[in-house]
């Protein structure tokens, strides 16, 4: 680039679960602009966002999520942005493992929320989504008794 400064590639993770409410902060227009801001705040090349609409942060199955991180693997980012932990991943397990396999090809994860990276070991987070998905299951099963 002649400057010194090197580019710092980044893409955008959203996720709208299917128990958020609309014009909430977790909707898909709040989280986009979030991640367009702090990648300017932070002077980031913005790739791309991946979004993932009326999905469970809990399935490992996500589809741009997936595609998302085969893409960081292959080198198209070095940061991927998210709102916050719960959006990026909600599995414990498969939040530790996914960040250490990121962390091993030196890419990382950063929340706009903690202003900071995501470490493996963020698992208080993790813990609590589990807890909250639990609730809303144990939420559902009640209301569909009622019914």
């Amino acid at each position: 680039m002649g400057d010194g400064m090197e580019t710092i590639n980044v893409f955008g993770y959203a996720r709208k679960s299917p128990d958020d409410k609309e014009n909430t902060d977790t909707s898909i227009l709040n989280q986009v602009k979030l991640i367009e801001d702090a990648c300017n705040k932070e002077g980031w090349n913005l790739v791309e966002i991946f979004i993932d609409k009326s999905v469970s942060g809990s399935d490992r199955e996500r589809k741009y999520f997936t595609q998302m991180i085969k893409r960081t693997y292959n080198n198209e980012a070095d940061i991927i942005v998210v709102k916050e932990q719960d959006r990026f991943c909600r599995d414990s397990s498969f939040f530790r493992d996914t960040l250490l396999d990121l962390d091993a090809r030196q890419k990382k994860v950063y929340s706009i929320m903690k202003h900071g990276f995501l470490s493996h070991e963020d698992l208080g987070d993790s813990v609590k989504s589990v807890v909250d998905d639990n609730y809303i299951m144990t939420q559902r099963r009640k209301a569909e008794i009622m019914m």
